[in-house]
């Protein structure tokens, strides 16, 4: 996904490596940017230099009062999520020097996600290691769920597999909320995962079914190098 930067974003793009915010994470480098937001390596200078990702999300968002509300709200339900395949956040911030920047702060996982992986192998991935992943990543939206928590996101840029070939799930919750935040907030409809929404989702339903049809989707892309449905009406 590439991000495209306009004039809601300018405190955002002002961000460079070295940069301490809420005088604690030091920005080392970028990792990634999207739609929602441009994901940094930090380093946490309470923890002896931790490394942490941080996601600091757009300042479209950050400005708008009730847009940080909701989205700390939905931060603050995945905090509850503990699992070893399920990348941890550990909190919501808002720079105190600077309003307009707001971020997560969330473990860091040194990998490539499945959507990088796809890029090299284009045909899809081996079926042993996929077969693996799914293991891993099913356990972990059952967590999830147990807690009566969705993702409402699952496609392969979320999922990040590590140098042992581990596999991660990313972002709970908190896209879908920023893309559905960003929608009311400016008027314009997010970029969107329609190859990995179910008929339901499309049509405003929430439901754990939706987190499995997005799931098997993604695998199906993991094996075959291209998702279950690229033209055509999805919602029909």
């Amino acid at each position: 996904m590439t991000y495209a930067p306009d004039e809601h974003d300018q405190t955002l793009l002002s961000l460079s490596s070295g940069e301490v915010l809420s005088e604690r994470y030091q920005l080392v480098r970028e990792l990634g940017r999207g739609g929602m937001g441009v994901v940094w390596l930090a380093e946490d200078e309470h923890l002896d230099s931790r490394p942490m990702a941080i996601k600091v999300l757009p300042s479209a968002l950050c400005r708008n009062a009730r847009a940080v509300a909701r989205l700390k709200k939905e931060a603050l339900i995945n905090l509850e999520l503990t699992h070893p395949h399920i990348v941890r956040l550990f909190n919501f911030e808002q720079d105190p020097q600077r309003s307009a920047v707001a971020y997560l702060v969330m473990q860091y996982v040194q990998g490539k996600t499945l959507d990088d992986l796809l890029v090299e192998y284009p045909d899809g991935l081996p079926l042993e290691r996929v077969r693996e992943w799914a293991e891993q990543l099913s356990q972990a939206i059952d967590h999830a769920h147990a807690k009566q928590i969705l993702h409402r996101d699952i496609k392969p840029s979320n999922i990040i597999i590590d140098g042992d070939g581990n596999a991660y799930l990313m972002d709970f919750g908190i896209a879908r909320e920023a893309k559905d935040t960003m929608t009311r907030v400016t008027g314009r409809e997010s970029s969107g995962t329609l190859p990995y929404m179910s008929p339901q989702q499309l049509m405003g339903k929430n439901s754990r079914s939706n987190d499995i049809y997005s799931f098997a989707a993604t695998l199906y892309e993991a094996l075959c190098g291209r998702p279950p449905f690229e033209t055509g009406d999805i919602a029909t």
